[in-house]
C-alpha cells in the first residue's frame, strides 16, 4: 500500500513541473515579456522627415508572411502618427530637432522593431560657397554647402551640370579635374537631401596652374574711411585668385609729413596745426614678387 502511495505522489509532482514549464517562455522564465528582437527589422533605421511631411516606413519580420502584419506607433503620438501600412506622418507643430521613435510589433509574439525619425525645418534653399572660385587643372577645390533655414536637414547631394570628361564632384563636396580639361566655366550644384527640388550652385573657373597662381587685382578694404587727424585705422588687402601669393607692400600717397602707413596696413595720421578742411589721402596696397603691377587703392578722408 506505501509503495502505491509513493508511486501515485511522484506522478503529480511530475505533472505539476510539466504544468510550471509549460507556462514558461524559451528562457524558462513565466510569461516572457515582449523583447526588441533581430527578427523585426524597420527601415529606414534613422531618417530625417520635415514637419507636415510623410515617410513611408517598411518592416521585415524573419519566418512571417508577406506583408507580415505588425502594430505601428509614434512617440509621442502628439509630434507625429502611422497608419496600418506604415505611412508616418510629422505634425505641422512638432518641434524641429526632436526625434520621434517607430516602434512596430508582431501582435502574436510581442516582439517589436524600432527606427528613429529626426524632425526638421522645411528646406528652403542652398548656399554653396567655397574659398575661392578658380581650380588649377590637376588639381582639386573643396565646395561646402549651407541649407536654409539653420532647423532644415544639412545633408545634400552633389552634381555637375554638363561637365566635360575629366570633372568629378564627390559625396563630400570635393572638386576633382583632370590635368587634360579644357579651360572653362564649370557649374556645381547641392540638392537638399530631404528636398531635391531645392538646390543652389555655384560657377567655377577652370584656369591653369599659371593663372590659379598670379595675381590679377588687389581689393582694399575699406574702400573709403573717415577719420580724425591722429587717429589710426586699420586697412586689409585682398588679392584675386584667392589662392595667389596675398603678399602686399602698403604705401600712401597725398600724406602730409607724419602720415604713415605701417607692413601691415595699420595707417596712422598726423595733426596739422592749420586745419585747412577736409584732406584725402589713398591707401595703395600691391602685389609683390609680381613684373606687372597689380595693386589696389582706399581713400582716406581725414578730417
Amino acid at each position: 500500500m506505501g509503495s502505491v502511495f509513493r508511486f501515485w505522489g511522484l506522478a503529480a509532482l511530475v505533472a505539476a513541473v510539466g504544468f510550471f514549464a509549460a507556462g514558461c517562455g524559451a528562457d524558462g522564465e513565466p510569461g516572457r515579456p515582449p523583447v526588441a528582437s533581430g527578427d523585426v527589422t524597420v527601415t529606414p533605421a534613422h531618417a530625417p522627415v520635415a514637419r507636415g511631411e510623410s515617410l513611408q516606413l517598411g518592416v521585415t519580420v524573419e519566418s512571417a508572411g508577406t506583408p507580415p502584419e505588425v502594430v505601428w506607433l509614434a512617440t509621442p503620438p502628439a509630434w507625429g502618427n502611422v497608419t496600418a501600412a506604415g505611412l508616418l506622418t510629422v505634425n505641422q507643430n512638432a518641434p524641429a530637432g526632436s526625434t520621434i521613435t517607430i516602434r512596430a510589433t508582431v501582435p502574436d509574439t510581442g516582439d517589436f522593431g524600432t527606427a528613429t525619425v529626426d524632425i526638421v525645418e522645411v528646406a528652403t534653399g542652398v548656399t554653396v560657397t567655397s574659398p575661392h572660385t578658380l581650380v588649377a587643372m590637376g588639381e582639386t577645390l573643396q565646395l561646402r554647402a549651407t541649407v536654409e533655414p539653420a532647423g532644415a536637414f544639412q545633408e545634400v547631394e552633389w552634381a555637375l551640370v554638363e561637365p566635360p570628361a575629366g570633372v568629378a564632384v564627390d559625396t563630400e563636396g570635393l572638386l576633382t579635374v583632370a590635368g587634360n580639361v579644357p579651360e572653362g566655366t564649370l557649374i556645381v550644384r547641392a540638392s537638399a537631401v530631404t528636398h531635391p527640388g531645392v538646390s543652389g550652385q555655384l560657377a567655377v573657373e577652370i584656369v591653369t596652374v599659371e593663372y590659379a597662381n598670379t595675381p590679377r587685382s588687389v581689393t582694399v578694404l575699406p574702400l573709403e574711411v573717415f577719420v580724425t587727424e591722429g587717429d589710426f585705422r586699420q586697412f586689409t588687402a585682398m588679392v584675386f585668385p584667392a589662392r595667389a601669393p596675398q603678399n602686399v607692400t602698403w604705401t600712401v600717397i597725398g600724406q602730409t609729413e607724419g602720415d604713415e602707413i605701417s607692413a601691415d596696413g595699420l595707417l596712422r595720421t598726423v595733426e596739422v596745426d592749420e586745419n585747412e578742411g577736409t584732406r584725402v589721402l589713398t591707401v595703395v596696397a600691391t602685389a609683390v614678387g609680381f613684373p606687372d603691377e597689380v595693386f589696389g587703392t582706399g581713400r582716406v578722408n581725414v578730417l
